[in-house]
């Protein structure tokens, strides 16, 4: 929802010039795309593109072949617009690093602690210095009881 960088991702249109959305752009011009508009557009990511709701990726096997195919191309077009790491030859260096992390790290912490807002109540706030960095919050970490995998019991964190 909150895409790092907050300012467009520029590049410089090539010496002859090109269409971009129906529109010839004269070579030198520089033109650029903000991850903050495109993971927006509701006609990609549906009317309520502005709630977190991370199963508008999740296809459920239930469905009857044609919806579920529909849902399917649907995922598959939110996943080609999504900018978050730039796109193409120049895309984010940190992006593999980051995807570890989210993928690792951030399951490994919610799975060993119950995180909460301290004030769930109070409005965050967003600084944009080209990365958009949240402000004005805090957090609760408490330590979970873990389950062994096997069901063997239960080990501290």
């Amino acid at each position: 929802m909150y895409p790092a960088a907050g300012l467009p991702l520029e590049r410089i249109v090539p010496e002859s010039g090109m269409e971009i959305a129906g529109h010839f752009v004269k070579g030198g011009t520089i033109v650029g795309c903000s991850a903050w508009l495109i993971h927006r557009r509701p006609e990609i990511f549906g009317d309520d593109v502005d709630v977190y709701r991370p199963e508008r990726w999740l296809v459920d096997e239930a469905l009857p072949e044609a919806q579920r195919e529909e849902r399917e191309r649907r995922v598959r077009e939110m996943n080609g617009h999504m900018f978050q790491f730039g796109m193409g030859a120049r895309t984010c260096i940190g992006k593999n690093i980051s995807l570890l992390e989210m993928y690792k790290v951030v399951p490994s912490l919610l799975r060993r602690f119950e995180i909460r807002f301290k004030d769930p109540g109070q409005e965050w706030k967003t600084v944009n210095a080209w990365f958009i960095k949240q402000q004005n919050f805090q957090t609760l970490f408490e330590r979970r009881e873990l389950v062994l995998p096997d069901g063997q019991g239960e080990i501290k964190a």
